[in-house]
């Protein structure tokens, strides 16, 4: 990997960090949106700047289909084994989690898809944490 290409995926990887966490902040509110008072109307822009962090970061995988970029990203990196360790599992286990936790979720019952939303924002954290080590 060229030095300018490394420098951006690290760049790239920390924007991705940042959305995970921004996400899990969301669902989290989310979560606590009952019990705080004035908290839809921050949820709901903090809900869509870290899906709009989230888009940049995913721009730099060459991808707008979410499950299907990662799960093919994933199965490069397990591939080519350019990256070590658990990184090189981390976009497949984005993208799996994306088809097998989230979108089932949206059938769960009151406020139990929010929990699914924060586990979702840990993901991209890891998945960020792996782009800026293998960078």
């Amino acid at each position: 990997m060229s030095q300018a290409a490394a420098t951006a995926t690290r760049t790239i990887g920390t924007r991705v960090v940042w959305t995970g966490w921004a996400t899990m902040a969301g669902g989290l509110l989310l979560l606590a949106g009952g019990a705080i008072p004035g908290t839809t109307w921050f949820t709901a822009g903090l809900s869509s700047l870290s899906l709009l962090l989230l888009l940049a970061g995913m721009v730099s995988l060459c991808t707008l289909g979410l499950p299907a970029g990662l799960i093919l990203a994933g199965i490069a990196a397990l591939r080519t084994r350019l990256w070590g360790g658990w990184h090189r599992f981390r976009p497949l286990i984005a993208g799996l989690f994306l088809v097998v936790v989230v979108f089932p979720s949206f059938a769960l019952p009151g406020h139990d898809f929010e929990y699914v939303i924060a586990a979702w924002g840990l993901s991209f954290v890891l998945l960020g944490a792996a782009m800026r080590a293998e960078a």
